[in-house]
């Protein structure tokens, strides 16, 4: 039986060992610690503050130690937080193509160093008693899987750290009147990040969390590691919010300019990163749960009619200017902060409203005119929201834009989230639609040129790319024209990216002044056992296979239960509520080809019995017996 994820772009059946010996404990050079620890301070740690502020003023020591050969011993742990840190920065490097940047496996050099420093081989690091500082490791050892493309593996390592910091009671409000402040906004900040992560890999691999919104009670951050308290009813009110579900009143709180327009603050994005971030997973547990087949499809319509509502006050609060990307040619102007927040939104919005986006008349027999109507206006939001997604890139593939505003470690999953849905509403062929037909095929070939772009240095990318180009020689006679022309993309001649030339980053931020003084001291008081080496398998690049075109009858697809056996994980075309999706033999993407790859025409058809009648409003929407499994598929990319 295939793996699930062999279906998938991500990279996840790729070994990730290094066939080379050594040293956890070797110093890494400064200056390019200095530059990769950049990289990860500007780009990640505003959305996933993965180390508290004190962590890079401890950086700053530890390297003015390194450049003067003073001796300054540090934690084991916080030697392998380091590597993982500079693991993230050196993935980044080579996406960027700087010029600095080290041989292309280093990022894997720099996490075997902190595996083995953990040790993570070793099963008693998991029964043993644990500290915050494991947490944060384990917290930025899944974003490192996450920004490799391996997101089974992230989706695991942040599910351990979940659960390791659900023994520290992180999720629980901090009522201890002896504690100091800034002890307890170190660890509400560490809940948040690992919550974030763990809702941004759920939400692309489709697997439930490891614990549900409702169920924690700590508070949002009250501010920034190492900015001043907050004073006042702000911060009375902001050190009694739950995870929940004032969300209105808990983004309305932000300081506000005469115009209207809030005044730019890290502290504000992070807090709504962070609701949206809730919303998002709500959505997940609500609509791709298994417990939705309990359900009605008049129950699910409720719920996304809630759910929109929810998204729809997030936008006023944290996007006060409008979520539409309008007209600009242009968008280098664009604050990070609000790219990265529109484009949570689309994406967002698209989980939300994606069940709408099938042929439920299908299955629902005698649907009532407003449910039918219903689907339709939800179908259009989807349409509308990858639409809109797809604006927000530049019409030419713009790596430099790109990896400078957005969101480098989920682009991939974006560009097919969009992709997806904007290939499933050509197929389906809706009518109300047909007018938008054109901006759809502009869309989906401006998309494909991006992944095309950004394939140099993204396997994530390259191996999205090589799937699209399968699933538009699969698709079903109806939408074969449009596929036609969305493949001659893939005859022409791949033009070098815009990628960065000359790549400037500011100095580690630091609280204090740097003196020129090398600092003599430790962290900690015990010595480090230096006599460990860490030897994992030899890394396996995949190569990128041929595909067969589609061969088939538009009515011969794969029972439903073996697509959804086959597609559980790692397909953005797929989720629990679809029926009669227009490709065929989408578990094979990654077989290598031969003659008995082409489609079987004498393989079962799907053609399961109509479902029974239920108030016209359809039945439930739920799996099939045979799909009653733990992972949840919503759409992915």
């Amino acid at each position: 039986m295939k793996y699930m994820n062999d279906t998938t772009f991500y990279l996840d059946n790729d070994d990730i060992g290094m066939d080379i010996f050594l040293d956890p404990y070797e110093d890494p050079d400064p200056d390019a610690a200095e530059r990769l620890f950049n990289c990860y301070f500007e780009t990640v740690h505003p959305s996933f503050p993965l180390v508290p502020q004190a962590f890079a003023d401890q950086f700053r020591k530890y390297l003015t130690a390194l450049r003067h050969n003073g001796a300054y011993q540090v934690p084991q742990k916080w030697r392998a937080q380091m590597n993982l840190l500079l693991a993230i920065g050196a993935k980044y490097s080579h996406l960027i193509s700087a010029e600095w940047r080290e041989d292309d496996r280093d990022h894997l050099i720099y996490m075997t160093r902190a595996a083995h420093l953990l040790g993570l081989k070793n099963t008693i690091m998991i029964v043993t008693a644990p500290d915050i500082e494991l947490v944060q490791a384990t917290g930025a050892l899944a974003f490192y899987f996450l920004a490799i493309g391996h997101v089974s593996r992230a989706w695991i390592m942040i599910g351990i750290a979940i659960r390791l910091a659900l023994a520290l009671g992180l999720h629980l409000r901090n009522e201890d009147p002896g504690a100091e402040e800034s002890k307890k906004e170190l660890l509400v900040h560490t809940w948040w990040s690992l919550h974030s992560t763990e809702c941004l890999v759920s939400a692309i691999t489709g697997r439930p969390p490891a614990v549900a919104f409702e169920d924690c009670t700590v508070s949002l951050p009250r501010n920034l590691p190492g900015e001043q308290q907050e004073s006042g009813d702000t911060s009375r009110q902001s050190a009694r919010r739950r995870t929940g579900y004032n969300l209105p009143q808990t983004m309305r709180s932000g300081r506000m300019s005469e115009a209207g327009q809030r005044v730019p603050n890290q502290h504000r994005y992070l807090i709504d990163h962070i609701n949206i971030r809730i919303i998002s997973q709500k959505a997940l547990l609500e609509l791709y749960s298994p417990r939705t087949a309990a359900e009605s499809w008049e129950s699910v319509q409720r719920k996304i009619s809630g759910l929109l509502d929810e998204l729809e006050e997030w936008s006023k609060a944290a996007l006060p200017g409008g979520c539409q990307t309008g007209q600009e040619k242009h968008k280098t102007s664009l604050e990070r902060e609000k790219f990265l927040l529109k484009a949570d939104y689309w994406s967002t919005k698209m989980v939300v409203t994606r069940p709408c986006l099938c042929r439920i008349e299908r299955r629902i027999r005698d649907e009532s005119n407003a449910s039918a109507e219903f689907n339709k206006t939800i179908a259009k939001a989807c349409v509308a929201a990858a639409l809109e997604m797809t604006k927000l890139f530049p019409d030419e593939p713009d790596l430099d834009f790109v990896y400078s505003k957005g969101p480098w470690w989920t682009v991939v999953h974006l560009i097919m989230q969009s992709i997806a849905v904007l290939i499933l509403e050509m197929a389906y062929g809706n009518k109300d639609m047909e007018s938008s037909e054109p901006s759809m095929v502009v869309s989906i070939k401006k998309l494909i040129r991006w992944l095309r772009a950004m394939q140099h240095n993204d396997p994530v990318a390259a191996r999205a790319h090589h799937v699209i180009r399968g699933v538009l020689k699969r698709c079903a006679p109806a939408l074969q024209s449009q596929a036609n022309e969305l493949l001659t993309l893939y005859e022409e001649r791949t033009p070098e990216p815009h990628t960065y030339q000359h790549y400037h980053y500011h100095h580690i931020p630091h609280n204090a002044q740097q003196t020129a003084q090398v600092p003599q001291g430790n962290f900690q008081l015990n010595p480090m056992d230096n006599s460990g080496t860490f030897n994992p398998q030899p890394l396996q690049d995949d190569a990128l296979d041929n595909l067969p075109a589609y061969q088939g009858d538009f009515d011969q697809f794969y029972p439903q239960h073996e697509l959804a056996a086959s597609m559980a994980f790692g397909s953005p075309f797929f989720t629990n509520f679809d029926y009669g999706v227009p490709f065929v033999n989408m578990s094979d993407l990654w077989v290598q080809p031969g003659p008995s790859d082409a489609f079987d025409p004498n393989l079962p058809h799907g053609n399961p019995s109509q479902d029974s009648r239920d108030g016209g409003h359809g039945p439930n929407m739920g799996y099939a017996p045979q799909q009653q499994r733990f992972d949840y598929y919503p759409p992915r990319g």
